[in-house]
């Protein structure tokens, strides 16, 4: 508790994603002894940042929620971001978020499992214009939010298969194997093989988690590899995207997940906070150095 609060004691957080972020906003909440209010909720209505039908390219800030704790002037907020189809109805749900916490000291977004699908549950080629923009997504999401000072992009939760149930289980099972032999009869994926990539590699299993998080921190660490270039050129001094790696603290912990959910860990949300408090603090001895 005294390491959260040197970390965060008069500072501001933001945190901008899917359900697992919004886990590790209640976690923090929580952590903190503060106090949450959900200022929108609109996610039973599936009005989540993405969904075509419902949304216009101006939209609300559907999941949106603030957790204070005024003891040490720290406050939490959380924008839930689902599965994006169109870049310019996130551009401008997440102008919107920057208006609502317009100078967070630290950030922490992710994208993730909106992107993969369920077969049968969902339809791959659904997924298929979200999937192509990821990069320009975590693009996107850095310039607009390139005032907030300390980033930190989360990876996605490592999937506990074994706890799928139904028909989500059957469907893995036959995924797996395709994965292996892509003739096999019972596979049901069209066997054109940009669809066929889409199919397997994009599904919500381990494979669809693994093929994400490689190309989004890619794409950070090409980033931070850029500003470290420029730099060394004269360039304006910049701290690099962090990576908070829930992916790894998540790896083989099926004991702390559900049944028939296989993604959402709660309670390891308290190692990502650790992970989290601990390099703030290091930047902070750094900067006092």
């Amino acid at each position: 508790a005294e390491r959260l609060r040197q970390a965060l004691e008069h500072r501001t957080v933001l945190l901008l994603g899917d359900s697992t972020n919004r886990n590790l906003f209640h976690a923090l909440c929580a952590a903190s002894a503060g106090s949450f209010r959900v200022i929108s909720d609109d996610r039973a209505s599936g009005r989540l940042p993405g969904a075509p039908r419902k949304f216009t390219t101006d939209p609300e800030l559907t999941d949106f929620r603030k957790c204070t704790e005024p003891s040490f002037n720290f406050t939490l907020y959380f924008a839930g971001v689902g599965l994006v189809w169109d870049l310019t109805v996130h551009w401008n749900y997440m102008r919107k978020v920057r208006e609502a916490v317009p100078a967070p000291d630290f950030f922490v977004f992710n994208f993730g499992y909106h992107f993969l699908h369920w077969y049968p549950r969902h339809h791959f080629q659904q997924q298929a214009r979200a999937v192509r923009t990821l990069e320009q997504l975590v693009a996107n999401t850095t310039e607009m939010f390139s005032n907030i000072p300390v980033k930190f992009y989360r990876t996605t939760n490592w999937m506990c298969e074994s706890k799928l149930t139904g028909g989500v289980h059957r469907a893995m099972v036959i995924l797996r194997k395709a994965h292996v032999n892509q003739n096999a009869s019972e596979f049901w994926c069209p066997k054109k093989q940009n669809v066929l990539d889409l199919c397997v590699n994009y599904s919500r299993s381990n494979i669809g988690v693994d093929h994400m998080n490689a190309r989004a921190t890619a794409w950070v660490e090409q980033y931070n590899a850029k500003r470290l270039l420029g730099q060394q050129h004269g360039g304006t001094s910049q701290l690099p995207i962090f990576i908070l790696d829930a992916n790894k603290i998540t790896e083989g912990r099926c004991a702390f997940t559900a049944q028939s959910d296989a993604r959402h860990y709660p309670a390891l949300e308290m190692v990502n906070i650790a992970n989290f408090v601990n390099t703030i603090l290091e930047l902070s001895t750094l900067n006092n150095h």
